[in-house]
């Protein structure tokens, strides 16, 4: 412990130089190791030892990656806190914690961990908190005394720390001190013989009094990233550090640190040598396809999102490629098209064209979770009454074979059926090698007749081919979007790829055509307006007979039936598209949830969220069960095998209340089955898409017993941001339960307001004049981040090269930002619509037009306004082209109309 006598100032001096002793220490160290690489590599292993298993390499390699790359982090950045902690015995430990330490080492009372250790709790803890540790196989409560939060960096002048938090119990409380250079303050060892000595030494002594502050100092954001926070605050590190396998939401205010809180879980979960045996042993028995370390995805809402947090992973050396950080619109573009076959490619396959603005919903489809339980109760009940019809109808054959085996498949659905699904499936897999084998001779007997109907043709007219090829070739809506998806297809059949042109596609259609033919004639459907009623309706009379037209209809009939038994997992979970197509024209007829446009083949994008959803259910009512589990390699369960393949250990979610309860519900299970590891954040206040989860019970409908957890304390905003945004927000009754960090310099200037300049030159102009002024508060600092939000599209590259006439003079450069697809520089003045910033954090931000935005856009106006405002860390300004709108005329005073002073 430090003595007493010595002030307050010579204590702080004397631990700034053992900090930079021991950062220097830290970094040679690791430096060191570095050189040593080549020493850790498999070859160092004995050549041809055939006890080095690949798995004792895989492993060896793995601790030898783990090795440099945290060299390579200590080497630049040895540690991010110091913390001084006493036990119950009064027995004091100082603890350097880094973000690079792999494991836990320690020299006497001194001990230096990783941030991911249990043991790096402590430098979330001020002093006065209490953090237990088991030590030794006994647990043990450690009391922080101070705490130091450091921000190294190697200088030309030697190791430094900059903006480093001083924490200490004064007067019965923490009383925290900011030192903005550890050197500055060191500034006496400039004391030599050297005749400018004295002035230097004036010089250092001048420069004290601005290093070190009182409390905390806000750090200006110079960079479009997620701002750095090395250390979470204590209730942030419990919410990361909780197991693997939990579900859980983080709701709160911009700046509370959501989306930094994700990103460390998802950090310190990758690190597999420091998570505990428990957690350890979840990963090793998931069923993921891929090595843990790849096996997570994350989903934004944006692309401009997406982009925006790539540097923060870059931060806790998690690679995040574009194959892992997603928007759901392209993750749910792959799955449907590309995974489960929703969406036709190339004018076959799938049963569905998905759009955007497809005009098939009603507006009372808005309620998602009502629509999707009506669908998956339907859906369900359907697949169940299918079996039991198809098997009474397998006991009325005059086949002794068919009766037989649709008697012994009645017995298995009326004694569990859906009352216990892992149980019936299990039994109807049993049945598969019978049934396959009844459907092949039936098909047999099918084709033959196909054969003889043709034959008859050709005998009658030699062209009769060549004709039909002919009109094959001239139908050019085969796969048009107003075709009726389920108007021949089985719904536990993949449509095959149909044959474009040739003698084969015009084999397939005559052949179709004959089958609707004699199915029609058993079951008297209507037409329809598929290629096969086209073909059926130009042969007119040249098709079956009638006794073969009842004998094929009939055979088909069991046919059908018995197919609802020859994959009954695939026919579980991949037949939900064609049991919705069937649930959507009866609900269409009905009125209910679609208008008359939801038929055919276009399908809504939301539509396409239910299906997924419904399968990936199915599929984890299966994989629920471990009688299943044990045979998941096994031909009958591949439909299963296709649903783990995109499964991930880890999935996680920013921005989550943009999404709907079904897109939600759709990420939910996308997580392994063995992990169930689900970890989302969002604010409802920000929420800026009408179709997103709104409430509470929305989350907890995605996951039934989630765990949902606030967070309160706002790091973001200035004191007079803070206090405007409350009031922006108490103005539409969403204010929550937020509060500015104690100890910290919050003070800066007032949001400014401009209005009555509907000319976006006047409006560039005054831009122009505002940012003026922000860079000479800078005091010769570069200029931080700037965005100018505008209320549309159509608006950003107009605002942008009207700010560039009016930045002709000063040396600045304003970028479009279309789309929200590019973040740009970090010395130019970005220009986006508001709709794509979700989620960004920038010093400055300027609201353009903010009147129009809520003539345009009433119903979201209070969304895209609150999150415009709260983008905003220290200036704010906004521009009306007329005045304020209505509703926010109480806030006026809230307004200066510039920064100069």
């Amino acid at each position: 412990m430090m003595d007493n006598k010595e002030t307050q100032q010579d204590r702080i001096k004397t631990l700034s130089a053992a900090i930079l002793r021991i950062l220097e220490r830290i970094a040679e160290e690791a430096r060191a190791q570095l050189y040593k690489r080549n020493a850790i590599s498999t070859d160092k292993l004995a050549q041809g030892n055939t006890l080095n298993s690949p798995e004792t390499t895989n492993s060896f390699n793995r601790i030898a990656r783990d090795i440099l790359d945290n060299a390579e982090r200590l080497a630049s950045e040895p540690a991010i806190a110091r913390v001084v902690a006493v036990d119950e015995d009064n027995n004091e430990s100082i603890y350097f914690i880094s973000r690079g330490a792999s494991s836990m080492r320690s020299e006497g009372n001194q001990h230096y961990c990783s941030h991911y250790a249990p043991a790096g709790g402590l430098a979330s803890i001020p002093p006065g908190g209490e953090l237990e540790l088991v030590k030794g196989g006994k647990t043990v409560t450690l009391e922080v005394v101070d705490r130091v939060l450091l921000h190294p960096k190697d200088t030309s002048a030697g190791w430094d720390s900059f903006d480093n938090e001083f924490e200490a119990f004064e007067a019965a409380r923490v009383r925290t001190v900011t030192i903005q250079s550890l050197l500055r303050l060191l500034g006496d060892v400039l004391e030599t013989d050297d005749p400018l000595a004295a002035i230097e030494k004036m010089i250092a002594d001048a420069e004290e009094g601005d290093n070190v502050i009182e409390g905390r100092v806000r750090r200006i954001l110079r960079k479009a990233e997620l701002r750095d926070q090395a250390v979470l605050d204590r209730y942030q590190s419990e919410i990361f550090r909780l197991p693997i396998d939990r579900q859980l939401v983080i709701l709160g205010s911009p700046g509370t640190g959501k989306t930094t809180t994700l990103i460390r879980r998802l950090g310190q979960k990758l690190n597999y040598v420091q998570l505990p045996d428990e957690e350890k042993a979840t990963i090793d028995n998931a069923a993921s396809a891929l090595p843990h370390a790849n096996s997570w995805l994350m989903f934004t809402p944006t692309d401009l999102l997406r982009s925006y947090l790539k540097e923060a992973f870059n931060r806790e050396d998690v690679p995040a490629s574009d194959n892992v950080i997603r928007t759901w619109a392209a993750h749910r573009h792959d799955l449907a098209r590309n995974t489960f076959g929703l969406l036709r490619v190339g004018g076959s396959g799938g049963r569905f064209i998905a759009r955007d603005d497809a005009p098939t919903l009603r507006d009372e489809a808005a309620d998602q979770i009502a629509w999707f339980e009506d669908f998956q109760t339907w859906q369900t009940d359907a697949f169940w009454s299918d079996l039991t019809t198809a098997a009474m109808f397998l006991t009325s054959s005059t086949s002794d074979g068919v009766r037989s085996i649709g008697t012994r498949l009645a017995a298995v659905l009326d004694r569990a059926g859906s009352s216990d699904v892992p149980s019936t499936i299990l039994a109807l897999v049993g049945f598969i090698a019978e049934v396959r084998a009844l459907v092949e001779a039936l098909n047999v007997e099918i084709d033959e007749a196909y054969k003889r109907a043709l034959s008859s043709q050709l005998r009658a007219d030699p062209n009769f081919f060549a004709s039909l090829m002919a009109f094959i070739d001239g139908i050019t809506d085969v796969a048009d979007a107003t075709e009726d998806p389920d108007e021949d297809d089985e719904e536990d059949e993949e449509e095959p790829a149909r044959p474009v042109t040739g003698p084969a596609a015009a084999r397939k259609a005559l052949n179709d055509a004959l089958r609707r033919q004699a199915r029609q004639h058993v079951t008297r459907r209507r037409p329809g307006r598929s290629l096969a009623a086209q073909v059926l309706e130009w042969l007119g009379d040249r098709g079956f007979g009638e006794d073969d037209r009842e004998a094929v209809g009939q055979r088909l009939l069991l046919v059908q039936s018995l197919r609802r038994f020859s994959n009954p997992v695939r026919s579980f979970v991949r037949g939900v598209p064609a049991r919705y197509v069937r649930f959507r024209r009866m609900r269409r007829d009905e009125g209910k949830w679609y208008t008359e446009a939801g038929s055919g083949r276009l399908a809504n994008n939301f539509e396409i969220d239910m299906i997924l959803l419904a399968l990936l259910r199915s599929a984890s009512v299966l994989l629920a069960d471990r009688r299943i589990n044990r045979v998941l390699d096994e031909p009958a369960y591949s439909a299963l095998g296709t649903v783990t393949g995109v499964q991930r250990n880890q999935i996680l979610v920013d921005e989550a209340t943009d999404f709907s309860p079904v897109q939600l519900g759709c990420m939910r299970l996308l997580a392994s089955h063995s992990t169930n590891s689900f970890f989302a954040c969002g604010d409802f206040d920000q929420r800026i898409t009408p179709w997103g989860s709104k409430r509470r019970s929305d989350l907890e409908w995605v996951s039934p017993g989630i765990e949902i957890r606030p967070v309160s304390i706002s790091y973001r905003q200035s004191r007079q941001l803070f206090d405007f945004s409350r009031a922006l927000a108490a103005l539409f009754d969403t204010q929550g339960d937020v509060e500015l960090p104690t100890e910290t310099n919050n003070e800066a200037v007032d949001p400014i307001l401009l209005t009555d300049t509907p000319d976006l030159d006047d409006v560039a102009a005054w831009l122009t004049a505002r940012i003026g002024e922000i860079e000479s508060q800078m005091k010769d600092e570069a200029l931080p981040t700037v965005a100018v939000l505008v209320h549309e599209e159509d608006i950003v590259r107009p605002m942008t090269d009207a700010l560039n006439r009016a930045f002709a003079q000063t040396n600045l450069r304003a970028i479009a930002c279309v789309d929200g697809r590019i973040i740009g520089s970090d010395d130019e003045i970005r220009v986006f619509d508001v709709q794509h910033i979700k989620g960004l954090e920038f010093e400055a931000v300027f609201f353009v037009g903010i009147d129009k935005l809520a003539a345009e856009q009433p119903l979201l106006f209070d969304k895209y306004l609150y999150v415009g405002a709260t983008r905003a860390a220290t200036y704010l300004g906004i521009t009306c082209e007329q005045h304020l709108p209505i509703g926010l005329n109480g806030l006026e005073a809230s307004f200066a109309s510039n920064w100069s002073a």
